[in-house]
């Protein structure tokens, strides 16, 4: 009883070891990739699925976890729409779009490509936007423009974006087209003719 005790202490030893030697293995191995420069980095390139699965949820994670739980303080009314378009046109479209427009030549050399206005935002709310414009984003050609823009300003565009989003919705239905998700909660949706 004693020696098969030992016995499979020993096999426990030896899969812990199995463990650590792997995970050392694949640490070594991933710093030595990055190290020589095998990870692509240029911006015109493809990137892995794996990293087309992960970023994005990283992101949004990312997002949610640091954004403030804030409502929009700006009230939905011409005034403050007008702004957002003024400040929206001058800062954002060139990369995001406009309404209506093809999207930026900016957007479109960006890696990942810019969201555009006409396809929505990803399941963001208002606050979380608030702060992903305020903040930006790192590593993804998304400035952080709270150095440039006042609160108020960032607010009007995230009361924009919110209303062109509705407004996308409205004209869709009235063309008879389907909307893949609905544009309030989803990503990159597409519209498919009927």
């Amino acid at each position: 009883m004693i020696q098969h005790k030992q016995a499979e202490e020993k096999d426990v030893r030896k899969v812990l070891l199995g463990a650590v030697l792997m995970l050392v293995i694949l640490l070594l191995s991933a710093l030595i990739v990055m190290r020589l420069g095998l990870m692509p980095v240029n911006a015109d390139g493809t990137h892995s699925s794996l990293e087309a699965r992960i970023m994005p949820l990283a992101l949004h994670a990312s997002i949610v976890r640091h954004s403030p739980a804030d409502k929009n303080p700006i009230a939905l009314n011409e005034e403050n729409l007008k702004a957002g378009v003024s400040t929206y046109k001058a800062m954002c479209a060139r990369c995001h779009s406009t309404l209506g427009d093809n999207p930026g030549v900016y957007g479109q050399s960006f890696y990942p490509q810019t969201p555009q206005l006409v396809g929505g935002m990803p399941s963001y709310t208002d606050a979380q936007l608030f702060w992903t414009i305020k903040h930006g984003i790192r590593n993804t050609g998304m400035p952080a423009w709270g150095s440039m823009l006042s609160d108020e300003e960032i607010w009007q565009i995230v009361s924009l974006l919110k209303m062109a989003l509705i407004i996308v919705q409205k004209s869709c239905v009235l063309r008879g087209c389907v909307i893949e998700k609905p544009l309030l909660s989803g990503g990159a949706e597409r519209f498919k003719s009927r």
